[in-house]
């Protein structure tokens, strides 16, 4: 009998597991995933089709290959009601718990992920940190020396991106997100969380095991979590006081929803939410070095809550990995392309701006017999409406920054990828219309927690590996006493 089995190593499964490990909880960390060695990309079928999914099955889970950022949210992303008041109803105004409470987890998650940041620069709308970051980042490349200072001149803020990668240890591969990293540089859960529950002596991992359902010794209490092992189908069950599920907003609902709990959290796999994004590319006369090394470095808050000609809530604008040639001409001016493939990546400047969508109960995950997860999502009018004027601003940002020939597309018109997927086993008051409590705790359920981006209400206006390690610290501090 452990004190804790917790299901997913991932941003939450990995930092609670060291965190309970570290203060003498016994703990069983399951993963679906291997530890090391190849990645198995979750399979996913959004709206009947199958899609590529940036969502990981590995020890570490997605923060194997993400890009890095872990950015803090701004305080008013807990209160959506001041925003979206006329579309959602009004028990999902406010979060059930807000960033003042996460606050002190923010800054622990950024220190346990070392991130690498410069204190104080953060763009309006962002909290700071009270101390420096753990690492300084990496010096900008003269092409975002540039457009940084072409920004400032026009007076918008931008900044360097908070990153959980050692500058130090960083080859700065172009080719750095969705494949782990080769010299061990970027943080991630398994190097961070899981590693580091391992060494206390209080943890025991178990790879390649699937959580199928959970066992219960009462109507109020699980007892274990029932497993079955990829490849020879052998059954086990672990036994815990508490069962912390941490396996992702597309697959804790699966588990819940098998331990035949559908009936009583009526939201329990609903209100799938992720984020609608604007891609904007950019041609610099400045050499980007895109071909050759790592260059996402900036990002801005300017745009966070609108402008005063668009005053509509988006999010962060931020940089993102340079386009593969063969999705450039999807979008961008075949005039410019003419130029040579070569040339255009090495002057391409590429920035994302990612809005929250609208928390919709009809947006949803259901599976398959075989448990493949089928995403069922449509965005909502409005938030069509804020894409189509977060492309123009986007498009002017670029421009300002000295960028030309500037060119935008939509997720909604070109779906890649799933990711940053929450909102499944929301958090919420009531178990009408959410599934955990404040603490993370499952309603109706004594000692179930989930600390996955599955509890977010809304997505956000930045990415949500940050605030599920925070939010899992504070979940651990609960626990813990």
């Amino acid at each position: 009998m452990y004190d804790a089995v917790i299901v997913g190593s991932g941003a939450g499964g990995g930092t609670i597991s060291q965190y309970l490990a570290k203060r003498g909880f016994r703990v069983a960390i399951v993963e679906r995933g291997e530890e090391g060695g190849s990645v198995q990309r979750c399979r996913v079928r959004f709206n009947g089709q199958f899609v590529e999914s940036a969502i990981a099955h590995t020890l570490g889970g997605s923060t194997r290959l993400f890009g890095g950022i872990m950015m803090r949210p701004a305080r008013r992303d807990f209160q959506p009601g001041k925003f979206y008041a006329q579309y959602i109803p009004r028990e999902d105004w406010e979060w059930p718990f807000d960033y003042e409470s996460l606050a002190p987890h923010y800054e622990l998650a950024e220190d346990l992920f070392t991130v690498a940041g410069a204190h104080q620069t953060i763009g309006p709308h962002i909290p700071q940190r009270n101390r420096p970051f753990p690492e300084t980042p990496w010096s900008l490349t003269a092409a975002n020396r540039s457009l940084l200072s072409r920004w400032q001149q026009s007076g918008l803020s931008a900044f360097r991106l908070p990153f959980a990668v050692s500058p130090s240890l960083c080859l700065k591969c172009p080719t750095c997100p969705g494949r782990p990293c080769p010299a061990g540089a970027r943080s991630s859960a398994a190097n961070r969380g899981v590693e580091a529950a391992l060494r206390t002596g209080n943890a025991q991992l178990f790879t390649g095991f699937r959580a199928d359902s959970l066992s219960f010794t009462n109507r109020k209490n699980a007892r274990g979590v029932e497993l079955t092992q990829r490849g020879t189908r052998k059954k086990l069950r672990l036994e815990a006081r508490l069962i912390i599920l941490a396996a992702g907003a597309l697959e804790t609902p699966r588990i819940l929803l098998n331990a035949g709990l559908a009936s009583n959290l009526p939201a329990l796999g609903r209100y799938l939410s992720f984020h609608a994004g604007v891609m904007g590319v950019g041609a610099q006369r400045i050499s980007t070095r895109a071909n050759d090394v790592y260059s996402k470095q900036l990002g801005s808050t300017e745009l966070y809550f609108g402008t005063s000609s668009f005053s509509h809530k988006l999010g962060l604008m931020q940089h993102i990995p340079l386009p593969r040639g063969d999705q450039l001409p999807r979008f961008w001016k075949k005039d410019l392309l003419q130029r040579g493939l070569g040339w255009v990546i090495n002057h391409t400047q590429s920035f994302g701006l990612m809005l929250e969508d609208l928390p919709s109960a009809i947006n949803k995950v259901t599976y398959t017999r075989d448990g493949v997860p089928h995403v069922h999502h449509r965005f909502h009018s409005y938030d069509l409406f804020r894409l189509n004027g977060a492309r123009k601003l986007l498009r002017q940002t670029l421009e300002l920054g000295g960028c030309f020939a500037a060119a935008t597309v939509d997720n909604e018109n070109a779906r890649k990828h799933i990711s940053h997927v929450v909102g499944t086993a929301r958090a919420g008051r009531s178990p009408r219309n959410s599934v955990v409590n404040e603490h993370c705790r499952v309603h109706r359920l004594d000692n179930v927690y989930v600390v996955d981006g599955s509890v977010f209400p809304t997505s956000l206006g930045v990415g949500p590996a940050l605030t599920i390690a925070a939010n899992a610290l504070r979940v651990g501090a609960h626990i813990a006493g």
